[in-house]
């Protein structure tokens, strides 16, 4: 049984249900592992409700040494959420657009950045001094700047 090794969260689930069509070692909120070949089953996602808070399934998926694909850019907004991000150390791609993306240009995006993905050239937030949103407020970080994903 071979193991999992992107998350899609549910945002983008539609990408990730594609890219374990193609063979990838993908999974999603809800996957049940069970694949078309024996030899590409791999375990249940760590989640299995969609519905799943932002701070409860990060932490979960981190720990299941998985890197996130979402496309919640309002991530970096939500102070839970960064810390979630921040504690776990989560490797975290968001795909962000100020258009209405489909699943085609999902699939685009990832396609393009693939070979940045696979070689790991991920970037954790990044908290300036003094900036750090551990005071449970929803307000963001005095330098916005300072992040990245």
């Amino acid at each position: 049984m071979r193991q999992p090794e992107w998350y899609c969260d549910a945002d983008v689930r539609g990408l990730g249900k594609t890219l374990a069509g193609m063979r990838l070692p993908v999974t999603w909120p809800g996957d049940d592992g069970e694949r078309a070949s024996e030899r590409l089953r791999q375990p249940p996602s760590p989640i299995e409700d969609a519905a799943t808070a932002d701070e409860l399934w990060i932490p979960a998926v981190t720990k299941a040494g998985l890197v996130i694909v979402t496309r919640d850019s309002k991530i970096m907004d939500r102070v839970g959420e960064i810390n979630a991000v921040i504690a776990s150390r989560a490797r975290m791609f968001v795909i962000t657009s100020h258009n209405q993306l489909d699943l085609w240009d999902e699939v685009r995006i990832v396609a393009a950045q693939w070979s940045t993905m696979i070689n790991g050239d991920v970037r954790c937030p990044r908290v300036p001094p003094g900036t750090e949103p551990s005071n449970g407020s929803d307000k963001r970080p005095n330098n916005p700047s300072g992040w990245y994903v």
